[in-house]
């Protein structure tokens, strides 16, 4: 009897360590879509996820220069979904739609210049 309930708890203690390391894994593997490049160059912005988790927020950089990325910034909570990024002609407003708003609705924040923070 003792044989077969090690038999039974060591695979499932096994699959559970496996699934821990899985998620470890997938927390560290990072996705990049709905890239945006400005009209006049100088800007790219994308939507940044990792694979372990649902929330895609927008981040915003220079092209040229050692800056590093912002994070848009939203005043809201918990997880979003930013997508469908577009710059205005001039390269000076990043538009795109986010579930940061109500739930279970999109709304369309923009960001002027190179700021962090939404409007």
């Amino acid at each position: 009897m003792k044989h077969f309930l090690l038999a039974c708890f060591i695979p499932m203690t096994l699959a559970a360590q496996n699934m821990q390391q899985l998620t470890e894994q997938l927390g560290k593997t990072v996705l990049y879509g709905d890239v945006a490049l400005s009209p006049d160059g100088t800007h790219v912005a994308w939507v940044q996820s990792t694979a372990a988790t649902t929330s895609k927020q927008t981040y915003i950089r220079e092209t040229s220069g050692n800056a590093p990325a912002k994070l848009v910034k939203l005043p809201m909570t918990g997880e979003r979904a930013d997508f469908d990024l577009a710059w205005s002609p001039d390269s000076k407003t990043l538009a795109f739609l986010s579930s940061a708003g109500e739930r279970d609705q999109r709304q369309l924040w923009t960001v002027r210049g190179y700021a962090s923070d939404a409007k």
